[in-house]
């Protein structure tokens, strides 16, 4: 398991205990990890640009070069935007916050 996976899982679990998050977004995102280590490279960077497709809404060939300029980031600037991207995408799986229903008079 890499630093972004180890981080990715605290932090994940870090909200799952502070009740912003389903436990079951952190078995999947368990589950994607562990399925990943057993997938061909290949399906995996085919994955990571449907998923960049899907998310941001672009084309297939604009995923593939969204991904290709991001691999092409020195390392830590890789990292500090994997963990922006990742912490927009945790905040967008929060838990829809119970509102009270107050009652006009």
């Amino acid at each position: 398991m890499d630093a972004f996976e180890r981080w990715l899982l605290r932090r994940s679990a870090q909200a799952v205990e502070a009740d912003q998050l389903s436990g079951e977004l952190l078995t999947e995102l368990q589950a994607e990890f562990e399925a990943a280590r057993y997938t061909p490279q290949e399906s995996v960077q085919a994955k990571a640009i449907r998923d960049i497709g899907m998310i941001l809404g672009v084309s297939q060939e604009q995923a593939e070069k969204i991904l290709a300029s991001l691999q092409a980031q020195p390392r830590l600037v890789r990292q500090v935007l994997m963990r922006c991207i990742a912490e927009a995408w945790l905040a967008g799986q929060q838990k829809v916050p119970q509102t009270s229903r107050v009652r006009g008079g």
